[in-house]
């Protein structure tokens, strides 16, 4: 009962930090905090001197160490992974989420050496709702050095781990979402600007080229810089905020064929296009967009795309008609049709199709819906 009483007290005071205190501090810091308070409750509350604490890494299913205390180095340095076999009893509880007495290390096939004269252990799985947090194992100097009822202890200790590491989870979660939503915006934001500045010196260099190299030289100059300032800022706000919890900062797929590729979008709406910036160069694209069919030829007879996306209405021509226009232009590029539910009174879309159009989105599309087309057309081009 006073072990019992000490543990829920030490709930407590884990990771018990004010409103003030929370928002003062890195992510690392209060990881820091954390640990240090974990390795005092450990020792004064349980009595345990060996031990470490290793959290799961979702993405690659690795147990990377979070705190370690009287494990041996090469324990410590060992890379372990939520598997079945092969990656000691700790390995072992990841994956089974099951607790683990181990009573003779010398005989127990699963262990692998942790502290350097271990003959026992406990390990248990820290969980939050059935999820994985990762594990906690301790090893002690004597065979059956431990009891079910430490087992129990740990377990019921191991509650209280998991439950603080999960708040501070959630609360660089949080930061990460606020984070990831002001970098949408600063997009959105530099996203129409650069736009236009773009249209306009390729409007001049397309009237000029061939006539006054300087003139191209320099117009070349601003749109190599315009480009350099908005990849800039895509690096600034994408940077990791480096949790320390193994946890991804952002839930977004990586999706690696759209990584570097330059994508040419032409549509009135501005929503459209507001988008297609967002959602593609999240995933790593360089993304231009126009609103009629005269700029994305220009576009496309003075820079390189790797993909195109045109609406099958805009103001100075249908969709075939700007279909066929960049056709003239460029032979082989990928060309994507963009329509809302109607009638395509020009029936562009069948025309297109017989000329090898790529695909066809219908709005409004699903965010995975413009991604899934716009890689499988990067894909099949580069077979």
């Amino acid at each position: 009962k006073q072990k019992q009483d000490a543990i829920y007290r030490a709930g407590l005071e884990l990771g018990n930090l004010s409103p003030d205190e929370v928002t003062g501090m890195t992510p690392e810091e209060r990881v820091a905090i954390l640990k240090e308070q974990i390795l005092q409750l450990t020792q004064e509350v349980l009595g345990y001197d060996r031990f470490e604490i290793r959290l799961l890494n979702t993405e690659t299913n690795e147990l990377q160490p979070l705190l370690e205390f009287g494990m041996s180095p090469e324990a410590a340095n060992r890379r372990l992974y939520a598997e079945a076999a092969g990656n000691g009893v700790t390995g072992f509880v990841a994956w089974s989420k099951r607790s683990y007495l181990c009573v003779d290390t010398k005989s127990d096939k699963l262990y692998l050496c942790g502290a350097a004269d271990a003959r026992s252990s406990l390990t248990v799985p820290l969980m939050i709702r059935d999820v994985l947090l990762g594990t906690f194992n301790v090893e002690g100097p004597g065979t059956k050095s431990f009891s079910e009822k430490d087992l129990e202890f740990l377990v019921l200790f191991g509650r209280v781990v998991a439950s603080s590491l999960n708040q501070l989870q959630l609360l660089e979660a949080e930061k990460a979402t606020v984070t990831t939503e002001n970098a949408d915006r600063l997009r959105r934001e530099v996203a129409e600007p650069s736009d236009e500045i773009l249209k306009a010196a390729t409007w001049i260099l397309d009237r000029y080229v061939g006539h006054d190299p300087d003139l191209a030289d320099r117009l070349d100059v601003i749109t190599r810089k315009v480009r350099r300032i908005r990849q800039d800022v895509g690096a600034v706000v994408g940077l990791d905020s480096s949790p320390g919890l193994s946890s991804p900062a952002v839930p977004r797929p990586p999706r690696s064929a759209l990584q570097n590729r330059r994508v040419l979008v032409a549509d009135e709406d501005a929503r459209t296009r507001e988008e297609a910036h967002t959602l593609l160069e999240q995933m790593g694209c360089e993304v231009d967009a126009v609103t009629t069919a005269g700029e994305a030829c220009s576009m496309l007879r003075n820079h390189a795309y790797d993909v195109v996306l045109i609406d099958i209405r805009l103001s100075d021509a249908n969709g075939y008609e700007c279909f066929r226009r960049l056709r003239e232009i460029h032979t082989a590029v990928p060309i994507i049709m963009m329509t809302s539910f109607g009638y395509d009174s020009t029936h562009s879309i069948v025309k297109a199709r017989q000329e090898g159009l790529r695909a066809v989105l219908y709005k409004p599309f699903r965010r995975a819906q413009m991604l899934d087309e716009v890689e499988k057309a990067v894909i099949a081009q580069t077979r």
